[in-house]
């Protein structure tokens, strides 16, 4: 696999859903195009081998079970929405960066010790509903329905209504999983410094590739 030629044709298909007319992409939390995403991304993650499904709010997850450790769970991801006009690497990077680090993984190693699971996650960035962290407040277990139930974007549109048109639901049960042992997200710099001062900063968890070869 060539790595750079992969990440590049995955972050331009992906691009060209919400792409917004005006500049850079708009895909809103519970839109067409942010559904298309997920989509997309659910095709990309079973056609190199993963168990991939949809949580009840919209987080997408794709899996290799593990051969000596599978209760054991390293995760990666990122967020799949935007902000209106948003970058091409803002979050996607980061589910792409996951996708593509997994396969290039399972390539050269094999079945993992532990298990892997790429994480899309439904939403971060509040850029349609009057909520932030929806996506990653249902993962860990702290999601509060109420604060949603009643509220809409700037158009009328109910969250609740828009939630149910795509196919998803409140969680009947929030539980946190207690089965990750380590989770790496790669994001870019959200301001200019790095760019400024001509450096590259990122955090790797290196144990977690050690533990999985």
């Amino acid at each position: 696999m060539e790595v750079e030629q992969t990440v590049k044709e995955r972050l331009q298909k992906l691009s060209s859903i919400g792409s917004d007319p005006t500049g850079g992409l708009t895909r809103l939390l519970y839109s067409d195009s942010w559904l298309s995403a997920q989509h997309y991304v659910q095709d990309q993650m079973k056609n190199i081998g993963m168990k991939a499904a949809f949580d009840e709010v919209g987080n997408l997850f794709g899996r290799i079970e593990g051969s000596e450790l599978p209760e054991e769970t390293i995760m990666t991801g990122s967020h799949i929405d935007t902000v209106v006009n948003g970058g091409k690497l803002d979050g996607q990077f980061g589910v792409v960066a996951s996708l593509t680090a997994v396969q290039m993984l399972q390539e050269k190693y094999g079945q993992p010790k532990r298990s892997l699971e790429v994480i899309s996650m439904a939403e971060e960035e509040g850029s349609r509903f009057p909520t932030v962290f929806w996506g990653s407040k249902n993962f860990v277990g702290i999601a509060n329905n109420d604060e949603v139930k009643d509220i809409a974007d700037a158009n009328g549109k109910k969250f609740v209504d828009e939630m149910h048109r795509q196919g998803f639901d409140f969680q009947p049960q929030q539980k946190r999983r207690n089965d990750i042992k380590a989770f790496v997200e790669e994001h870019i710099e959200q301001g200019s410094i790095l760019e400024t001062e001509k450096e590259c900063s990122c955090t790797v968890k290196k144990q977690a590739t050690e533990n999985n070869r």
